[in-house]
């Protein structure tokens, strides 16, 4: 045994497994998000933009999210979405065809409002005929 190391410090390695895999999913569970709140049959109503948040898109729909995060507070926008990604553009190119032929989408969330304080981002678009 080394200095200052007593019988006691040392662990088999299948419980230190064991305190690595607690230690994970305490952490990970931690950062789950509580609620996402996901829509179904919707109409985009709004998709707005603007030089204070570049390149996200906020989404307006004709009814409200069921089991919104806690973090979701604005009136008028549902979700938010960053339209400089790949991820975001495609996402954005759906809400657009849906809006130009009032088709219904389904939408989910994220269930946090990382993007923007207030508003739950955006983390998939179904699009229906």
């Amino acid at each position: 045994m080394g200095k200052g190391v007593t019988k006691n410090q040392h662990y088999p390695i299948s419980q230190k497994i064991k305190l690595v895999v607690c230690i994970s999913i305490i952490a990970m569970s931690s950062a789950w998000p509580v609620r996402a709140s996901s829509v179904t049959n919707v109409f985009v109503i709004e998709i707005h933009s603007n030089l204070n948040y570049p390149g996200y898109a906020f989404v307006r729909i004709d009814s409200l999210p069921n089991d919104p995060p806690t973090c979701s507070s604005n009136p008028f926008y549902s979700f938010v979405l960053d339209a400089n990604s790949d991820s975001g553009k495609l996402l954005y190119n759906l809400l657009l065809t849906a809006f130009a032929a009032s088709s219904p989408l389904d939408i989910t969330g994220y269930g946090s409002c990382a993007m923007v304080a207030g508003i739950e981002s955006m983390k998939t678009v179904s699009l229906k005929k």
